[in-house]
């Protein structure tokens, strides 16, 4: 198991046990765009940076909006 920004990435369950699941970190939700099944670790990570790069993108951009409106 390795934990990276918030979440844990750990072996799947059953016949997907040689794929890597994102799993958050403690009671909670995570973004649908992190469901599913990984090769690799390094993957996981990368799908975890991917997302929260989309979401302060989202934020900075709503905040721009109702600056200017």
């Amino acid at each position: 198991m390795t934990e990276y920004k918030g979440y844990k990435i750990v072996q799947g369950d059953g016949n997907n046990s040689r794929y890597k699941q994102i799993k958050p970190d403690g009671r909670g939700s995570i973004p649908t765009a992190l469901l599913g099944l990984y090769t690799t670790a390094v993957e996981a990570i990368q799908a975890i940076d991917m997302q929260e790069s989309k979401s302060k993108q989202k934020v900075k951009s709503n905040a721009t909006k109702q600056s200017n409106g």
